[in-house]
């Protein structure tokens, strides 16, 4: 058993993206669990439809200059997507690529740019 001394995670803050193509909103709040690796919390919401708000988590590294993120997040309907985000570490904007899988068993993959914007 690995016992985590207390305060070992550090809380990063909190970092919001819009998406390039479907104008939703990602908002992500960012913990340090120790030498360098992340945890990533938090929910999408869409801006046409504000009703439609997805769970996020998931976890992040750094890479030289590029941050990766595996996440996977439940939408408002029944799916569930996993995605693939790269961000330019100096920039924070960058990619996601993800799979999103709908009952009854539809794929639908889907990319876009995030764009790096202050949290409303």
């Amino acid at each position: 058993m690995c016992v985590i001394p207390s305060g070992y995670a550090a809380f990063l803050g909190e970092f919001c993206w819009l998406g390039s193509d479907s104008n939703e909103l990602h908002r992500y709040a960012v913990t340090d669990a120790g030498n360098g690796h992340l945890t990533v919390n938090g929910r999408i919401t869409d801006n046409d439809d504000p009703s439609q708000k997805d769970v996020v988590f998931g976890a992040a590294e750094v890479f030289g200059n590029e941050v990766r993120m595996s996440l996977t997040y439940t939408r408002s309907e029944p799916s569930v997507a996993h995605a693939h985000v790269s961000l330019d570490l100096a920039s924070l904007n960058g990619v996601i690529t993800w799979l999103d899988i709908a009952l009854p068993f539809s794929f639908t993959p889907w990319s876009e740019s995030l764009n790096k914007v202050t949290c409303p």
